[in-house]
Parts: C-alpha cells; structure tokens; sequence
C-alpha cells in the first residue's frame, strides 16, 4: 500500500513538472518585430503641388501600371570626378491604362524612382514608396533626359490604386514589415501626400 502511494506520488510530480513546462514555453515572449530604417537621402528641389490638377498639367504622360521584371536596378549620378551625387532605382512597368502621352496599353516602360531598399536599409527621396509587385499604380510622369520616365514631384506624381485607406503617420525613421508593406508614402508630410491621392483617387479609381 505504501509503495502504491509513493507511486502515485511520483507519476502527479511528474505530470505537473511536464505541465509546468509547457506552460512556461507556451508564455514566452515573443521575439520584437522586424524593423526597416527609414533613410531619408537630402532634400529635393522640387516643386510642391497644391492640387492633383497641378500634377496633371506637369505631366506628359499618365498611365496606370503594374510593375514586372527583376527587382529594380540601381543606377547612380556621378560628378566630374566621379563623385556620387545621387541614386536612384530603374523599374519597368506594363501599361494598363493610358489617360495622357505617348504609350499604349501593352507596353514596357522603364520608370526612375527615388527610392530602393537594401536589406533592412530604405532610402527615400522625400518619402517616396518604391513600387512592388502587387501594386495597381497611378503613374504621373515626364521623360527625362536619359529617356526614362520620372515621377512628376517624386512623391506627388506615384499612387498605389490598391490601398484606398489615407497613409498614417508613423514613427519617423523606421517602420515594421507590416507597417512598410501597407504604406504607399514614408515620408513626414502625410497631410500634403493625403491630399494629392484622395483627389486622384476620386478622378481614376
């Protein structure tokens, strides 16, 4: 009888130690997000729209595209003697729609933008969000004289048709992988970028 007790004794301690254990991983902290700095490289010297009409009228062409292709080539701005004074990524597009310029629906065009990201390093041109594969994008641009188009404004002439919900400010200088997915702008003036897209929206959504 004792050694029955004894018995039953140690299978209960063994049973709460397995029960302690797993209760004591099922409750450990989980590890903190990812986290993307947010490098913003100078100001521009740009023109700051008042209105998506304004934008329009900058632009000499107007298309709604997809992005395609390999991840975007950098390409760099050297001085005389080979200093870099800026750099930007090379995209290419297919053309959806066209309400403005030269293309047509079908075609590949090769888009500057002001913003590429390097691990989990992103540097921006006046917060500029690069394009990604599941964007449906609202391009505003003019042909630069490399003969690829630019963004009219930077951040001013490039919307994502895909998210509709105004871009909210988040903490400056870095975000999480969420929050770096979902946004469309990562730059400090949301206010000014709210504008332009909700007006563009309401004209070609």
């Amino acid at each position: 009888m004792k050694w029955h007790t004894a018995a039953m004794g140690a299978a209960v301690l063994v049973l709460l130690a397995g029960y302690t254990g797993e209760a004591s991983t099922s409750h450990r902290a989980a590890p903190p997000p990812r986290t993307i700095a947010i490098v913003h490289d100078g100001e521009a010297d740009m023109k700051i729209y008042g209105s998506i009409e304004q934008v329009e009228a900058d632009a000499t062409t107007i298309i709604e595209a997809k992005l395609i292709g390999e991840k975007p080539a950098k390409r760099y701005v050297t001085g005389a003697d080979g200093t870099v004074l800026d750099s930007y990524a090379v995209s290419k597009v297919q053309v959806a729609k066209v309400y403005k310029g030269k293309f047509k629906a079908g075609d590949i065009v090769e888009v500057a933008e002001p913003g590429y990201r390097q691990g989990d390093r992103y540097t921006t041109h006046e917060g500029y969000k690069a394009m990604d594969a599941g964007g449906r994008y609202l391009l505003f641009t003019h042909t630069s004289n490399k003969g690829i188009e630019a963004i009219v404004g930077l951040d001013q002439g490039k919307f994502d048709l895909n998210i509709t919900e105004p871009q909210r400010q988040e903490q400056p200088g870095k975000m999480t992988e969420a929050q770096f997915a979902a946004a469309d702008y990562v730059g400090d003036n949301v206010k000014h970028f709210n504008l332009l897209k909700t007006e563009a929206l309401a004209k070609y959504l």
